[in-house]
């Protein structure tokens, strides 16, 4: 019994911790005349009828963090209290998007109206609100979605952190001008309405230096698939953290005709920012890991390598900057 009642309790709090608060401050109780779907909702800064009476006042939002709630959800939670207390209309007076310190909640405050009879009768007058309310959430709908399709194109700086096999002398030794050099990619992605998104990624990695008298180059290829989302938690910008795996290739060129290369997969994890500068132009940054799994070494005298006792290939941090273009 004391367990049910425990559980009941809790789950009663969660539920409450996850919805938008409401507060209403009524005036004088009148008898319901209108369903919720039937109340009138006027916009902010929209003219209201002369004969309306405001019978009291009702807020709607500044829930918790975990509280999550559309345009849509916080009216439909205004207009039920409207009609409750009598009311066929409500004149909104404030609205506040949603914001990381306020919840994920957009956040209403409004009149509780009584109309008389000839505006609720006045068919052009409901219509033309609706038409301002529907304007209203398509304009809200459009700050604050997230674009449908994005072309990247990024570069910066690689660093290779892990160990480096080397077919020929059997070590991990490598140079640190090896170690760092440059990092860039080209994608394109297609993001669905809940913020998730579908994309192919081109990554490349080139960096040199001298060994034992002899330049080598590692040129680094990576093409993937990834999985993307993105939350548009501002007006103007994103966070878009990344996942990907797909082929990789790994070529060693040095100066006096040595070729050295495999190929296999890999993964890829990042994070990034994005400023929109315009609805179609935006700025980008973002970190992340590539690491790959490859095959045996092949060069060209002939001769094959494997691994001893580790997978051959290499793991880097990329950090890049970049342009994107939304369509």
């Amino acid at each position: 019994m004391k367990r049910n009642l425990f559980l009941s309790l809790l789950l009663m709090v969660v539920l409450a911790s996850c919805n938008p608060i409401v507060v209403t401050d009524i005036v004088k109780i009148y008898p319901p005349i209108v369903v919720p779907d039937s109340v009138i909702v006027y916009g902010v800064g929209q003219r209201v009828p002369t004969s309306a009476r405001t019978i009291g006042r009702v807020s709607v939002g500044k829930g918790s963090i975990a509280a999550k709630c559309t345009y849509s959800d916080v009216i439909r939670l205004a207009k039920t209290e409207v009609a409750k207390a009598g009311g066929n209309g409500l004149m909104i007076t404030s609205h506040s998007m949603p914001s990381s310190g306020g919840g994920n909640c957009h956040q209403i405050a409004g009149s509780i109206l009584r109309l008389g009879e000839g505006a609720m009768k006045n068919d052009s007058l409901v219509s033309e609100v609706f038409k301002n309310q529907a304007a209203e959430q398509h304009e809200l709908m459009q700050r604050y979605s997230v674009p449908r399709n994005i072309f990247s194109v990024d570069m910066g700086h690689g660093h290779i952190y892990s160990g480096i096999y080397n077919g020929e002398s059997g070590s991990s030794f490598a140079s640190i001008p090896q170690r760092n050099g440059m990092e860039w990619r080209l994608q394109y992605e297609h993001t669905f309405n809940c913020g998730a998104g579908i994309g192919l990624l081109y990554s490349g990695f080139r960096s040199s230096g001298w060994v034992f008298g002899v330049k080598e180059t590692f040129h680094e290829n990576y093409f993937a698939p990834v999985l993307s989302w993105r939350w548009r938690f501002a007006e103007k910008w994103m966070l878009k953290p990344e996942f990907g795996i797909g082929y990789y290739r790994h070529d060693d060129n040095a100066s006096n005709g040595y070729h050295l290369w495999a190929d296999g997969s890999a993964v890829n994890l990042d994070l990034g920012l994005e400023y929109m500068v315009t609805p179609h132009i935006g700025l980008g940054a973002s970190a992340g890991v590539l690491s790959s799994y490859l095959g045996d070494l092949k060069d060209n005298r002939g001769n094959t390598y494997s691994a001893m006792y580790d997978n051959n290939g290499m793991a880097r941090y990329t950090f890049l900057i970049g342009f994107r273009y939304y369509f």
